[in-house]
């Protein structure tokens, strides 16, 4: 994940001095992100409706609540009413009021929101975007992962938030994030705790080999005693499940090492 920073964060200035330098002039009850007390993030989406859209539906299990703004002059004014803890500027289409009219008209009555701004090439932003109040230049399209990082790491005012685990979309297999099930061919299947770190550890690692020791500290930890057998055990079960829905199993075994998951993009058996 590539970041460019606002110059201004970067040189360690206190708020007088940009204040200073911007003229900015705190609005009166202007409070970035403070009306917001539980631990769930308001993330502010300005961007096309079908990213927009995608990002929510990618982050449907996290403590965010997404509002979304095609609009860069109703922006302003949703910025100001729902105090978001986080901007996303996107790629919202050109209007006669531009990403730099909104960033210089915000920093004149907020200097403490985040916004980062969407561009395709973040290691090289444009120098301006930065200058107007940008917090950091993100790669566009969005990505929710990503952004699901940059929220986690940038996110305070006492808020205890945690992202969870996004699901790993593999063709037919669908592993969920934040609780033990799977999703084969669109039919869930829910799934014993330690066979779902097994499988959410081998999707992680789609196509590459994966030791058994690698995989016994994924599901048992280094604290709880594993045989290999147990190991296998769970393994074994794993495939039971995935055996109706696949011609060839999709867990291989690599003699002497351990597993492989390659999810075959063959048509569903008939009769399911």
């Amino acid at each position: 994940m590539t970041l460019v920073k606002n110059r201004a964060s970067d040189q360690d200035r206190n708020r007088d001095d940009v204040d200073g330098r911007r003229g900015a002039v705190p609005a009166a009850g202007w409070l970035p992100g403070q009306r917001n007390g539980s631990d769930r993030v308001v993330v502010l989406l300005i961007c096309a409706g079908g990213e927009s859209e995608n990002l929510k539906a990618a982050w449907t299990e996290q403590a965010i609540d997404v509002h979304s703004c095609t609009d860069l002059g109703a922006a302003l004014v949703l910025v100001g009413r729902d105090a978001p803890d986080l901007v996303v500027l996107g790629q919202s289409g050109r209007t006669a009021f531009g990403q730099l009219d909104f960033l210089l008209s915000l920093r004149q009555v907020d200097l403490a929101t985040p916004v980062f701004v969407g561009c395709e090439s973040p290691e090289v932003p444009d120098p301006a975007v930065l200058d107007a109040g940008a917090t950091a230049a993100v790669r566009s399209p969005l990505s929710a992962a990503e952004l699901l990082g940059i929220i986690e790491s940038t996110v305070h005012h006492g808020k205890n938030f945690r992202a969870r685990p996004l699901p790993i979309e593999l063709g037919r297999l669908r592993v969920e994030g934040g609780s033990p099930r799977m999703w084969l061919d669109g039919v869930e299947v829910i799934l014993p705790p330690l066979e779902f770190l097994l499988l959410r550890h081998l999707a992680e690692r789609h196509g590459e080999f994966v030791g058994r020791d690698e995989l016994v500290l994924a599901g048992w930890g280094d604290r709880v005693p594993c045989s290999s057998n147990s190991l296998s055990v769970h393994i074994t079960r794993l495939r039971r499940k995935l055996a109706d829905h696949f011609a060839d199993d999709p867990i291989r075994s690599v003699r002497g090492y351990g597993y492989q998951l390659v999810v075959p993009s063959d048509p569903p058996r008939r009769g399911r």
